[in-house]
């Protein structure tokens, strides 16, 4: 069973979390699954999160106290658009922008592919994205994975789709709803293509779960 263990701070307070990944057992062991995954879970103050939990995998995880999170996605039409703010993608000068928490944040990940970073900046406003190349009915398109800053991106969402267009190509952008404070104007719901759901015995809520530190960051999922 793959975890990706992560130490957060949460509203002031440590928290540590627990990203299940791929769980695999040959078949002769099988009878001992369930042993495997309760040794995990044993763990005490942790909040564990499964973002790509299988269909039977996700019956389970019901069974044993996880919630599901909404997975409702918003795509959003990349058009070209007037530049409001300033972006930048060249890791030296995103490290220069960002600070506090948002820089220790993009130096974890900057290693990590597929995934991409920005950072988006006006005056003493900034806001880090992280994105991975997407296809959405084949039309090429970029998944935000991460947002350190969700109320500047709203009021700047039509130059960042415009960054994007220019950047890689992408025709739309998908935004994970539960990461936002409100919604874009011109968006269109869709469902999530992965199951999500999250146990914390810290007693954290739904606002509180991102994808950071996960298999998200690392494998490409396409719908």
């Amino acid at each position: 069973y793959m975890l990706i263990n992560s130490v957060r701070t949460i509203n002031g307070k440590t928290e540590r979390y627990s990203n299940l990944g791929s769980w695999c057992v040959v078949p002769e062991h099988r009878t001992q699954s369930f042993r495997l995954v309760n040794h995990i879970l044993r763990q005490r103050d942790v909040t564990f999160t499964d973002f790509s939990a299988a269909p039977h995998v996700a019956r389970l995880q019901e069974r044993l106290g996880f919630v599901r999170l909404d997975s409702q996605r918003l795509l959003m039409p990349n058009v070209p658009w007037k530049r409001s703010v300033s972006f930048v993608g060249d890791h030296v000068r995103i490290a220069e922008i960002l600070s506090g928490e948002d820089l220790q944040i993009f130096l974890d990940h900057a290693p990590l592919h597929p995934i991409r970073h920005l950072a988006m900046f006006r005056d003493a406003m900034t806001c880090h994205i992280i994105y991975r190349p997407h296809r959405v009915r084949r039309l090429p398109a970029a998944e935000v994975l991460h947002v350190s800053n969700p109320q500047f991106l709203l009021q700047h969402y039509r130059p960042l789709g415009s960054e994007l267009l220019k950047r890689d190509g992408a025709l739309i952008t998908v935004f994970e709803e539960r990461l936002l404070v409100s919604l874009p104007r011109a968006s269109a719901r869709r469902p999530g293509s992965s199951v999500k759901y999250y146990r914390s015995d810290r007693g954290l809520d739904a606002e509180q779960i991102d994808n950071l530190y996960s298999e998200l960051m690392t494998v490409p999922f396409d719908s």
